[in-house]
């Protein structure tokens, strides 16, 4: 479950290195706030991509919940993800 990560950047950032180039990544959540024990898709993706994932598909499982599968980028560009994370979190103000 995503949203139960304290700091998805640096996880994302550290796991990039250990992942052969190429690998995909599934990650399952519940399409609610963050404040209601989810991730909306939209942040997720914003997550993913800050970091250089790209987002391969999306599955709604019913139910609210669903898994998306992400491809690892090569390397992770560090100078990126802090303006990039601003723009996730006006996102998650959002709420959506």
């Amino acid at each position: 479950m995503y949203h139960e990560i304290e700091q998805p950047f640096g996880l994302l950032a550290n796991l990039v290195p250990s992942l052969r180039r190429g690998a995909r990544i599934a990650i399952l959540d519940m399409n609610r706030r963050t404040d209601q024990h989810g991730t909306p898709p939209s942040l997720l993706k914003c997550e993913m991509e800050a970091v250089g994932f790209t987002q391969q598909s999306f599955h709604d499982l019913g139910v609210d919940g669903y898994v998306a599968i992400f491809t690892a980028p090569a390397v992770v560009d560090m100078a990126k993800i802090t303006p990039a994370a601003r723009r996730c979190d006006s996102v998650a103000e959002r709420g959506w």
